[in-house]
């Protein structure tokens, strides 16, 4: 039987490899239906290369096609009129509360 929980990958799970690997690895058991978006991967492909400078551009794509070749459905779309609504204490945040709150998973 599918998952029904869903849970948002906040781009700090992507950061640690080891993470990224046990949080992959439960999506796959489907323990919970695991999504994330697009300003998610921006988020974590930006800031990899200036925590790990000899990591390559190339090298974050394709961790990033690893991530969303493994989880099916992964990327939530239609989420980024609702960030303008919300108010946290992080401003930069908005993007993810307003992820969470999408039901589908597609562009």
């Amino acid at each position: 039987m599918a998952a029904t929980f869903r849970v948002i990958y906040d781009a700090n799970i992507f950061f640690s490899g080891f993470k990224r690997r046990v949080m992959l690895a439960l999506a796959r058991a489907e323990i919970f239906q695991a999504r994330w978006s697009e300003d998610i991967h921006e988020e974590w492909m930006r800031a990899l290369p200036e925590r790990l400078p000899n990591i390559t551009k190339e090298d974050v794509q394709k961790i990033r096609e690893h991530i969303d070749g493994t989880v099916p459905d992964c990327l939530v779309g239609n989420y980024r009129p609702l960030v303008a609504g919300l108010e946290l204490p992080d401003p930069n945040d908005r993007h993810v509360l307003a992820a969470a709150n999408q039901d589908t998973a597609t562009w």
